[in-house]
């Protein structure tokens, strides 16, 4: 028998598929599961209401209250999929304008880079990093300063803030210093009193985890290169 809902996990915040109709035990199910992924330190949830036939009532409050839940912590609630029924519902109710189903227009014409030049400093040449073509990545807030949040940031995730990378840590809000993460390595500095710096590589099938106080994430490919070479030669 298919779940009620599943949620899928991601650098760009958790997807939940609605499988059920959102009913008053549907919206229900619903509410418990916002509520969860607030807990847990998620702020930006995307819905993918594809396969929902009904919206009742109970349902657009059960909608109504995780738009309003995750805004004041942050983030945002966005309906990524909706058949035509729930789709007359949304717009019926003006929903449609703040959560969506957003019909994206397509990208624009990205203009041809022009050629970076390098920089020359002595006798060391920077090489110039080539302009990344395409949107922007969207970051997502994590952990609230309060509550630590356990994030995996594997190969084309990138975050930076406060945590600890003992994702484990029994007290991670002791333990907490700045961090950087990029690309499958987190570097983290501790607090004055322990001022190491200490660096967590994840490898294939073992992605870095650490416990975020609060900070930001975002997921997106690497993009372009730069490094350091002697000026002659």
């Amino acid at each position: 028998m298919q779940p009620p809902l599943t949620t899928i996990a991601s650098p760009a915040g958790p997807l939940v598929r609605v499988a059920c109709r959102l009913d008053a035990e549907g919206a229900e199910t619903l509410a418990q599961e916002i509520d969860r992924l607030l807990r847990a330190g998620e702020h930006a949830v995307r819905l993918d209401l594809a396969e929902v036939t009904f919206v009742s009532s109970a349902g657009i409050g059960a909608l109504v209250a995780a738009h309003k839940k995750l805004k004041a912590a942050g983030g945002a609630l966005e309906v990524t999929a909706a058949g035509p029924q729930v789709r007359g519902v949304l717009k019926l109710t003006k929903l449609d304008t703040l959560i969506g189903p957003f019909d994206r227009p397509a990208a624009p014409a990205v203009a041809a880079a022009v050629a970076p030049a390098d920089r020359v400093v002595g006798d060391v040449r920077l090489v110039a990093l080539a302009s990344p073509a395409g949107s922007a990545a969207v970051a997502r807030v994590v952990g609230d300063g309060m509550r630590p949040a356990v994030v995996e940031l594997g190969p084309g995730s990138f975050a930076v803030g406060l945590g600890t990378p003992d994702a484990d840590d029994s007290a991670p809000l002791a333990h907490a210093g700045e961090f950087l993460a990029a690309a499958g390595c987190l570097f983290h500095r501790p607090r004055a009193a322990d001022p190491r710096i200490d660096w967590v590589v994840g490898q294939a099938g073992h992605p870095v985890r650490a416990a975020v106080v609060e900070g930001l994430a975002w997921h997106g490919g690497m993009m372009g290169s730069a490094g350091f070479e002697p000026a002659e030669g």
